[in-house]
């Protein structure tokens, strides 16, 4: 990442370049009130030409600073007119935080690459502008068969739309810009738009403005920068074993449709940038308790009806589970830093402690004990430990520890093989400890109004449940999420 200073005439073309923007919302917003545009085409109309505007800046902004500014400064203005309803050509009562996320993501993409490599941002830019707009307006349009993966709908022609414009798009840049081979710039073009119409099914309130613009810039990264020319063909490959493993985890109901299609975004990246030593430990651990998961699945139904555990993962799990991993897999790719590589390995180890401890814990023969008071509690709590689960958890570690030693030897280090054991075996455990600990007091817990059973759901018997103890806002996914990320921060002061 390279900021360099702006220079005076930097800012003055910034000053125009804002007073543009604004004409662009102002145009919009008499045109809606006059004239009755209809707010869907308003809204996708300044996405448009917002994109491109910034596209164009890149001849007279050089900088990166202004840009910072104005995506920041437009990201804190959208979200309080989100919630005033201001401007209305852009925003209305569905409360999407779609143009809140729209400057959010150009203000990251152009952190990272508008002045390292302004083609990379360019192209992100171009794909969020023209290809999501575009597959949000010909989806409404033309769309039939609608969907939800998650909470915002989808159709199969807006989804076909945004695959066409992206793979177009890169296309033109890796023939004309980058001069790769026909058959080089379909695989790598293909790629890119595949896991770019991925990364915008699985979005809530507009979230897909920063899922399309990241992962674009991802992808873009993997086989446009120079720095990543070893590793095309092997993100190319991570791109194929992800769908695989997505689909046949999908067909097995190891995860919902939400699931797999996270599955297969962090799978991308993780074996992606990650290779062998990357996919070893998350493998692992996906498998695995996976499998784990489904043992005994008929004394689990009730505890899976009482509290938040459930052997089927969706997009959030595992997300909270892997998804700083992926961000460390590339940190450590960007930065060839292999203190990353530990903190990704620290929070698989993390994760597959506290998933063990849980699926094995809930066969032992004695209740468990909250770890704050040590009272007993009831099977799948979240704060109760048992001495089967506690045990089931530094198995997992130690099994994480091992895969790691095996296929990541020269990744983490001259270290004796005790050493690596002991640290991620520690770590594992110091993790799961905190996420009981976080469990017993941050997470909801409730008590059901009409049976009077506790339970970890804000819903129970079809009504609206009693807290007990804890931050509503806080589930078992913050705890698993916060647990993993603390830990391997903390893996990184040990390396």
């Amino acid at each position: 990442m390279v900021i360099s200073p702006a220079n005076t005439q930097d800012w003055q073309n910034t000053a125009y370049f804002f007073l543009i923007l604004l004409a662009i919302i102002l145009g919009f917003e008499l045109l809606h009130k006059k004239f009755r545009l209809p707010h869907k085409y308003s809204r996708k109309a300044i996405h448009i030409l917002v994109g491109l505007s910034l596209i164009i800046s890149s001849n007279f902004i050089h900088s990166v600073q202004p840009i910072l500014l104005l995506t920041f400064m437009f990201a804190i203005i959208n979200l309080f007119a989100i919630r005033k309803i201001i401007f209305a050509s852009m925003h209305d009562s569905s409360q999407s935080l779609g143009t809140f996320f729209y400057p959010i993501s150009l203000f990251i993409t152009a952190m990272l690459f508008r002045e390292s490599n302004i083609l990379i941002f360019n192209t992100g830019v171009a794909i969020l502008s023209l290809g999501d707009a575009s597959a949000a307006l010909i989806g409404s349009k033309f769309g039939r068969n609608h969907f939800k993966v998650m909470k915002d709908p989808k159709s199969v022609t807006g989804s076909a739309a945004l695959f066409t414009i992206t793979f177009f798009i890169v296309l033109s840049v890796a023939i004309y810009y980058h001069r790769y081979g026909i058959i080089d710039s379909i695989m790598f073009s293909s790629a890119v738009a595949i896991a770019v119409t991925a990364a915008e099914l699985p979005s809530a309130r507009g979230s897909d403005n920063l899922t399309v613009t990241l992962f674009a810039a991802i992808m873009l990264a993997a086989f446009f920068h120079p720095q990543f020319k070893a590793i095309r063909y092997q993100v190319l490959t991570g791109e194929v074993l992800a769908g695989f493993i997505a689909y046949a985890s999908f067909r097995l109901k190891f995860v919902t449709a939400d699931g797999a299609v996270a599955t297969f975004l962090l799978g991308t990246i993780i074996f992606g940038f990650g290779g062998g030593a990357g996919a070893a430990p998350i493998l692992a651990f996906f498998i695995l308790s996976s499998l784990l998961s489904h043992v005994g699945k008929a004394k689990k139904l009730k505890i899976k009806l009482e509290y938040e555990k459930s052997s089927v993962r969706d997009a959030i799990q595992v997300l909270a589970n892997g998804g700083a991993g992926g961000l460390f897999i590339i940190l450590w790719k960007f930065t060839n830093d292999p203190m990353y590589f530990w903190m990704y390995a620290t929070g698989i180890s993390v994760a597959t402690a506290d998933t063990w401890s849980t699926e094995i814990g809930i066969f032992s023969k004695t209740d468990p004990r909250n770890i704050i008071n040590f009272q007993k509690v009831a099977k799948g709590t979240s704060g109760g430990l048992t001495i089967l689960g506690t045990f089931a958890g530094i198995l997992g570690s130690a099994v994480i520890a091992f895969i790691t030693l095996i296929f990541a030897a020269e990744t983490i280090g001259d270290y004796s093989s005790i050493t690596v054991l002991s640290i991620f075996i520690l770590t594992g455990q110091l993790g799961n400890l905190l996420d009981s600990t976080l469990g017993a007091i941050f997470q909801g817990h409730y008590r059901c109004l009409k049976c009077g059973i506790p339970t970890e759901k804000k819903k129970h018997c079809e009504t609206e449940t009693e807290m007990v103890s804890g931050i509503r806002a806080v589930n078992n996914d913050t705890v698993n999420f916060l647990a993993i990320v603390t830990t391997s921060i903390l893996a990184a002061f040990l390396y």
